[in-house]
C-alpha cells in the first residue's frame, strides 16, 4: 500500500509490505510496482531520492509529474480557492512586509485557517497542492520579508514589488486596494537609442512601455539620474519606472558628459566600445548596430580600398568594417558588377539614403562612389594596377 508523508523537504512516498517499509528499489517486486515507474524517472534524472524509507520528491519537483501520475501517486489536488496579497504598511517604509491570505472566495470570502508545508496547503485537515506560480509567489514573498530593514529603501521595495505584483497576477492572486493601485515598471534591460534632431546627434535611454517618451523627457529634465521616475499615464494612473543600481551607474555617464546631445565622435566611441559604457546584462545595445545609426550619419562603415590580382588580371575592391555586419570584402571583377554597384548607388540617392547595400555589405555613399571610380579605371587597363597610391586623399592598398 502506498502512503505519503509531508516533511520539511518534500513528499516521501512509502510502500509498506507485511508491516515494514520497503526500500524504493524493492517496490518493483511487489503489487505496488505501478508506483515505481513515474518516480524512478525522477530518481534517474536526479529530481527525487531513493532510500530504504521510500522515495522523496522535493516540493519544487512535484510539478515534473504529469497529471495522471499525480493522481496515481495520491498527490493532493490543486488548491482551487482564493489568495489575497496584503501590504502591512506603505512601500516607502523600511518595515514594509507582505502578508498572504487564503480565502474561500474573493473579495469577501471566509478567511481560511491553514498550515503550509512547502507547496502543500492543509485546510481543515485536507491537503491541497499550490500551483507552481502560487508557490513561486510565496517563496518570493518570504525572501522579501526576510530582507533586513536597512536594505528596504524605497527603491529596493519598489523593484521587488514590480516582480511580486507580476508573480501575483500569474498566480491569480488578488491584491489589496493599495497594492492594486500601485503601478511599477522595472525594466530588465534599457535600450540605448541614437537619434538626430535640429540641434545635432542624441543618445537616450528607452524602455518598453507606452510612456517611453515621457520617461525620456523626465530623464533628460533631471540633472542627476534618479532611482525612480513617476510618470502619468493617459488614463490618469501613475506608473513608477524603477532602475537598478547598475542601470543608474551606467546612465550617470550620459549625464556627466553634458546630457543627451553628443558629438559624432562621442557617439562613435560608444558604438565602437559599447561595453565600456553599458553593462550588456542591464542594457539592450542592439540599437547601436541598427541601420538607423548609419543612416542618420552618426557612424559610417570603415572603408579600406585595395587593388588585387584576380585570375590573369587586376581588380578593385574594398574591405568594409561595421558593428552590425563585422568585416567583409567586396570586389568589382567585371563591367556587370560595376553596373550593379552604380545601380545601388542611384537607388540610394533616389531614396535619400547615405548608405548603399552591395554584396551583403553596407558602404557609405562617398566610399561607394570612390570604389566605383577605382573599379572603372582598373577595368579599363586590367593587366596591371592603375596608379592609385593615393586618390582623393584615400590610400589604396596594392595587394601583390
Amino acid at each position: 500500500m502506498l502512503t505519503q508523508v509531508v516533511n520539511k523537504i518534500g513528499i516521501l512516498f512509502i510502500v509498506n509490505f507485511n508491516g515494514h517499509d520497503l526500500h524504493f528499489q524493492e517496490w518493483k517486486a511487489t503489487d505496488d510496482s505501478i508506483y515505481y515507474m513515474p518516480l524512478s524517472t525522477l530518481v534517474d534524472n536526479g529530481y527525487a531520492y531513493a532510500s530504504k524509507d521510500g522515495c522523496l520528491v522535493p516540493y519544487e519537483n512535484i510539478y515534473l509529474l504529469d497529471e495522471e501520475d499525480k493522481l496515481l501517486l495520491g498527490v493532493p489536488q490543486p488548491y482551487n480557492m482564493a489568495m489575497r496579497l496584503i501590504g502591512t504598511s506603505m512601500l516607502n517604509a523600511s518595515d514594509f512586509e507582505y502578508k498572504v491570505e487564503f480565502l474561500s472566495h474573493v473579495p469577501d470570502g471566509e478567511l481560511l485557517s491553514y498550515e503550509q508545508c512547502g507547496n502543500i496547503l492543509i485546510v481543515n485537515k485536507k491537503k491541497y497542492l499550490l500551483s507552481e506560480a502560487q508557490y513561486e509567489l510565496i517563496n518570493r514573498i518570504h525572501e522579501f520579508n526576510s530582507s533586513p530593514e536597512e536594505e528596504k529603501t524605497t527603491d529596493f521595495n519598489l523593484r521587488n514589488f514590480g516582480e511580486i505584483k507580476a508573480l501575483a497576477e500569474q498566480a491569480g492572486c488578488e491584491l489589496d486596494s493599495y497594492l492594486a493601485n500601485e503601478n511599477v515598471y522595472v525594466p530588465e534591460r534599457i535600450k540605448i537609442e541614437v537619434g538626430r534632431d535640429e540641434d545635432g546627434f542624441t543618445i537616450d535611454p528607452a524602455i518598453d512601455i507606452d510612456e517611453n517618451k515621457k520617461f525620456q523627457q523626465y530623464f533628460d529634465r533631471m540633472r542627476k539620474v534618479q532611482g525612480q521616475y513617476p510618470i502619468q499615464r493617459e488614463n490618469g494612473e501613475r506608473v513608477r519606472v524603477v532602475l537598478n543600481e547598475e542601470q543608474k551607474e551606467n546612465l550617470r555617464h550620459l549625464k556627466s558628459q553634458g546630457g543627451r546631445h553628443k558629438t559624432r565622435e562621442e557617439i562613435q566611441k560608444i558604438i565602437e566600445e559599447p561595453t565600456e559604457f553599458f553593462d550588456p546584462d542591464a542594457f539592450d545595445l542592439s540599437e547601436l548596430y541598427s541601420d538607423r545609426v548609419i543612416e542618420i550619419g552618426v557612424y559610417k562603415p570603415k572603408f579600406y580600398p585595395f587593388i588585387c590580382p584576380y585570375k590573369s588580371c587586376w581588380i578593385a575592391g574594398a574591405t568594409i568594417e561595421s558593428p552590425q555586419n563585422g568585416t567583409s570584402q567586396v570586389t568589382i571583377s567585371s563591367e556587370t558588377e560595376l553596373e550593379n554597384l552604380r545601380k545601388e548607388i542611384n537607388k540610394a540617392k533616389e531614396n535619400g539614403k547615405s548608405i548603399i547595400e552591395y554584396k551583403n555589405a553596407q558602404i557609405d555613399m562617398e566610399d561607394a562612389l570612390f570604389l566605383a571610380d577605382c573599379a572603372a579605371q582598373q577595368l579599363k587597363a586590367p593587366s596591371k594596377p592603375f596608379n592609385a597610391e593615393s586618390v582623393d586623399n584615400k590610400k589604396v592598398l596594392i595587394i601583390e
